[in-house]
């Protein structure tokens, strides 16, 4: 299965893709032999995006969520991350080229990303600033993994133009499931991080607020040696070769095979 991809084809019919396909599953429609009970949905980057916020949407369903170097929200491109990063791995992980990225996969002008990388696409209404507390870095980045020296700040200005056309879509938690209001029953989560990504705090942040206000079992595997989308790298026997990226894949499968341990201990359905 591959679901649509922008910018020919624009959200949300991307998400419906997945969307179908996980209810067929949890549905027991889909023909395989899959206990509903334990399914896992996952995804790596914008993957990563649909599959939080399908975890969400079916989270009394959904076992638990894996999530690789996931964007999980285009509400604040300031934060430290987005701070840390922006010039760092231009070619592979930059402020500029995330704004794009979602203008193109929400279908609006990709001449509005000035406005996202300084935070002026937010409607200033206390209903939409209020989600800026669950990306606020002194609340939930935890200071043991010494991931940055940088703040989350404040935006600086206002566009209008970019503001009212993204109103209704950054804080619909189908776009930005980090700033989502309910926490409680998600889906317990496995998150992989990378220091060198500007993708990495909101992840972060997402996940130590699933533990520390939605009660979920997490774990958080972070890796300072990675960058951004240094996973699908696992396994490669070529020149372009990255430990990291075997190890992050190793501890992933030695976390399933626990997993699916548990389960067979206690097959009784969640």
């Amino acid at each position: 299965f591959r679901y649509r991809q922008a910018p020919s084809h624009v959200y949300p019919v991307n998400l419906d893709d997945c969307r179908r396909v996980t209810w067929s599953v949890l549905a027991g429609k889909s023909g395989l032999p899959i206990h509903t009970g334990y399914v896992i949905i996952g995804g790596d980057e914008a993957g990563g995006n649909m599959a939080a916020s399908l975890a969400l949407e079916f989270r009394a369903k959904i076992y638990m969520q894996i999530l690789l170097n996931p964007k999980l929200q285009m509400f604040d491109f300031l934060t430290p991350s987005y701070q840390d990063q922006q010039s760092v791995l231009t070619g592979v992980t930059s402020s500029a080229r995330s704004a794009v990225d979602w203008l193109r996969y929400t279908g609006r002008p990709v001449s509005w990303y000035p406005a996202l990388l300084s935070n002026a696409h937010r409607f200033p209404s206390q209903d939409i600033l209020k989600h800026q507390t669950f990306l606020n870095s002194k609340n939930y980045l935890p200071p043991h993994l010494q991931l940055t020296e940088a703040e989350s700040v404040p935006a600086m200005s206002y566009d209008s133009t970019a503001g009212q056309g993204l109103k209704e879509i950054i804080t619909s938690e189908s776009i930005s499931p980090a700033i989502t209001n309910n926490i409680r029953g998600v889906p317990n989560a496995y998150i992989v991080t990378s220091q060198y990504d500007i993708y990495r705090d909101e992840a972060v942040m997402y996940i130590n607020r699933l533990h520390q206000d939605g009660g979920s079992e997490v774990k958080l595997k972070h890796y300072k040696q990675a960058f951004h989308g240094f996973f699908p790298f696992a396994g490669n026997k070529s020149w372009f070769q990255f430990k990291v990226s075997d190890q992050a894949l190793q501890e992933l499968v030695e976390f399933i095979s626990f997993q699916v341990h548990r389960v067979m201990k206690n097959p009784a359905a969640p």
